[in-house]
């Protein structure tokens, strides 16, 4: 049995690529997360958030392919930072 993911090489389901691009067009900025960004089914959110002038934040543990064009990086281990995130929301 295959997990519902995608792996790296496969492409992304046509409904869930369709999905992400509405979320992506109704949303103000883009915020990555663990993620080094280096397939370009999720760089493309990056580059067309910097075309269409949204800011970009990425929240890693090392280095992503998106650093240079983020406004904002925090480079942390992920889910601690999502907790503190969470606390205070």
């Amino acid at each position: 049995l295959k997990p519902d993911v995608v792996y790296f090489g496969e492409s992304v389901p046509a409904a869930r690529k369709a999905a992400a691009r509405e979320a992506f067009e109704r949303a103000g900025s883009v915020l990555a997360v663990g993620t080094s960004l280096a397939v370009m089914s999720g760089y493309k959110f990056v580059l067309d958030a910097e075309r269409a002038g949204k800011p970009v934040a990425t929240l890693n543990g090392g280095p992503t392919r998106a650093d240079p064009k983020a406004q904002y990086r925090w480079r942390t281990r992920v889910a601690p930072a999502l907790e503190w995130l969470d606390a205070r929301l």
